[in-house]
């Protein structure tokens, strides 16, 4: 979210808070970590924070947490098992995102399209490898890995 949108909330919400109590406003705010360092750090930001009544950090998930969590998100699109997981790819999954929620929805999408592309029924090992390769050479992935650094 850019410093102009977090102004133009904050903008809103000074409107609302002179109206009447007929038309308080209650914003419920979800972003990533670099949206709460912005609006943690920025000087500009004190009365939106200020009003900031309840926060909450989702921790990256634990490795048993891996396959349960690609497997839902799978059944919400009508996934019925092909293709199939070898039961490693989980926990390679996990040590290539580190739990963090958005680097596996990449790798699983990556892998699903390598998967599509190439017409397989059985997602293994060597196709994750492949995909951590690819996204290793274009950059994503380094990306990825400084971005948690910085969180941590």
């Amino acid at each position: 979210m850019t410093k102009a949108t977090v102004d133009a909330m904050e903008t809103t919400s000074n409107v609302i808070q002179t109206s009447p109590a007929s038309m308080m406003l209650q914003t419920l705010l979800l972003g990533q970590p670099e949206f709460r360092e912005t609006l943690q750090e920025h000087p500009g930001l004190e009365q939106l924070r200020q009003r900031v009544i309840a926060a909450h950090h989702l921790d990256a998930m634990e490795s048993t947490e891996v396959q349960p969590y690609i497997e839902h998100r799978m059944k919400c699109v009508g996934w019925e098992g092909n293709p199939a997981f070898d039961q490693r790819v989980f926990a390679e999954i996990y040590m290539a995102s580190g739990g963090v929620p958005r680097r596996i929805n990449q790798i699983v999408n990556r892998l699903l399209l390598l998967g599509a592309v190439d017409k397989r029924t059985r997602i293994d090992g060597v196709m994750l490898s492949q995909v951590l390769s690819e996204l290793t050479e274009d950059g994503t992935l380094s990306l990825l890995r400084q971005a948690s650094k910085a969180q941590s």
